[in-house]
C-alpha cells in the first residue's frame, strides 16, 4: 500500500526562557489515515538512501499496528501489518536496521495466545522483517522468567545479538510490581535463543523498564526504569559480567523522577529527561557523570516552555540536547526543544492535540525528525521535521 499526502510547512516561533524568539521551519511530512497505521508512538530510523522506517502502535489492516517506510519524497509504504496473533501486535517501540536492510523490533502484545491467565493478548515477540516484508519471529515471550511486554525496542551488537528489556515478567509474587514481575534485561542471539541477563526482583533496583538500552564500546548496558528504587525510578548499568549497579535513584524532588530514554556521550556521561520533579514538579533534563553524579541542566516550568517529558533526549556533535514534552506549549500539544551546552533553552510549540512528540527524536544535521501519535490530517498521527 502506498500513499502520498502533501507536506504542510508552517513558520513557527521558538520561545526561549529568556524571552527571546526566533523562527523555526516545521513541516508535516506525512499524516497517517488509520489503514496505513495509526498512533505512531516511537522513534524513526533512517538508511543511507534517506528512507525512514518506523512503527505505528495501532491501525493497519488488522488494527494491530504496522511497520512502515517513508521515502525522501513523502511516499509511505506499509511493510508489514501485524495480526495480533503469533506474529505479534501493537509495536510500541522503534526499529534497528542491519547492513543487509533487515529490520528488528518488538511488539508489546501478540505471540503465544494460549497462556491466557498470564497474558490475555500475548506477552509479545522479538521480530525480524526482511527487505521483502517477510516477518520472522525470533523469540516469543511466555510471561514467566523470560519476561513479558517488551515496551522498548532492541539494540544490536556487531555479532547480531539483540538486547532489550521487558516491562513485566521475570519474577512472580512481588507486591511491588505487576503480578507477573518487575521485568528483565534480555539477550536474543542470532539463533533466536533468549538469555535473561538480569531480573528486576522487587522494585528496589527499579521496575518496569520501558526505554531502549544504551551500550558502550565494552558492551556494558545502560538503561532506566520509570519507577521503583526510591519509587521515582533509576538509571542503571549492567556490565558484561552481569553485575548490576544503580547509577542514580531519583527522589522525585529537585533531581527529577520518572526518567525516560537515555543518551550517552563519548566521555561516558549520560543524559535524559524526567516527567516529574524539579523546581516546579514538571520534570527536568539531567546529566549523570560516569560515576552517577547528577547535574540538573534544565527545569521544566510549564506553560509555553512545555512539561512532562516522556521521551528522553538526543545529543548533537556541538553538545546541544534535543527532546520533547507531552504537554505545554502555545497549544498545549507539547513542544520540541533544544538545550545548548550553556543552558539556553528553546521550545517550539506543536499543534494542538498532537499527543506530544514521541520517543527519541532523530537528528539529521540541524533537522529534527519525529512522530506525533495524535492529530494530523486524519487524527491518526503524523511524521514531522523541524529545522532549528
Amino acid at each position: 500500500m502506498q500513499t502520498r499526502i502533501p507536506a504542510v510547512a508552517v513558520a513557527g516561533v521558538l520561545l526561549s526562557c529568556g524571552g527571546m524568539a526566533r523562527t523555526v521551519s516545521f513541516k508535516t511530512i506525512y499524516s497517517f489515515n488509520g489503514a496505513d497505521g495509526s498512533e505512531p508512538a516511537a522513534n524513526l530510523i533512517r538508511d543511507a538512501a534517506g528512507n525512514f522506517y518506523g512503527t505505528a502502535y495501532a491501525g493497519g489492516s488488522g488494527n494491530n499496528g504496522a511497520v512502515f517506510k517513508l521515502d525522501s519524497t513523502g511516499h509511505e509504504t506499509v511493510l508489514y501489518n501485524f495480526t495480533g496473533g503469533a506474529d505479534g501486535g501493537t509495536p510500541r517501540a522503534g526499529l534497528v536496521l542491519d547492513s543487509s536492510g533487515n529490520l528488528y523490533g518488538t511488539t508489546e502484545l501478540g505471540g503465544d495466545l494460549s497462556n491466557f491467565e498470564v497474558c490475555p493478548a500475548g506477552c509479545g515477540v522479538v521480530f525480524k522483517l526482511d527487505p521483502a516484508g517477510t516477518e520472522t519471529v525470533l523469540y516469543t515471550f511466555q510471561g514467566g522468567a523470560d519476561g513479558a511486554e517488551p515496551f522498548a525496542g532492541v539494540i544490536r551488537d556487531s555479532a547480531g545479538n539483540l538486547y532489550g528489556t521487558t516491562f513485566s515478567g521475570g519474577f512472580s509474587g512481588s507486591e511491588d510490581c505487576s503480578p507477573g514481575g518487575c521485568g528483565v534485561v534480555f539477550q536474543v542471539d542470532t539463533a533466536g535463543a533468549e538469555t535473561v541477563l538480569y531480573t528486576f526482583h522487587d522494585g528496589l533496583e527499579g521496575a518496569g523498564p520501558m526505554s531502549p538500552l544504551v551500550a558502550d564500546a565494552a558492551g556494558n548496558l545502560y538503561g532506566d526504569t520509570p519507577e521503583g528504587a526510591s519509587s521515582f525510578g533509576s538509571v542503571f548499568r549492567l556490565d558484561t559480567a552481569g553485575n548490576f549497579t544503580i547509577l542514580h535513584a531519583f527522589t522525585g524532588g529537585k533531581d527529577g523522577g520518572g526518567p525516560s530514554a537515555l543518551t550517552r556521550d563519548a566521555a561516558g556521561n549520560i543524559y535524559g529527561a524526567t516527567d516529574i520533579g524539579g523546581t516546579a514538579n514538571f520534570g527536568v533534563v539531567f546529566e549523570l557523570s560516569p560515576t552517577g553524579s547528577e547535574t540538573v541542566l534544565h527545569n521544566f516550568t510549564g506553560g509555553t516552555g512545555g512539561y512532562y517529558s516522556f521521551t528522553g533526549v538526543i545529543l548533537d556533535s556541538a553538545g546541544h540536547l534535543y527532546g520533547s514534552t507531552f504537554k505545554g506549549g502555545a497549544h498545549n500539544g507539547g513542544v520540541i526543544f533544544r538545550l545548548s551546552p550553556a543552558g539556553k533553552y528553546l521550545a517550539y510549540s506543536l499543534p494542538r492535540r498532537s499527543g506530544g512528540a514521541n520517543t527519541n527524536l532523530l537528528l539529521v544535521g540541524r533537522q529534527v525528525y519525529g512522530t506525533c501519535s495524535a492529530a494530523g490530517a486524519h487524527r491518526d498521527g503524523y511524521v514531522f521535521k523541524a529545522l532549528f
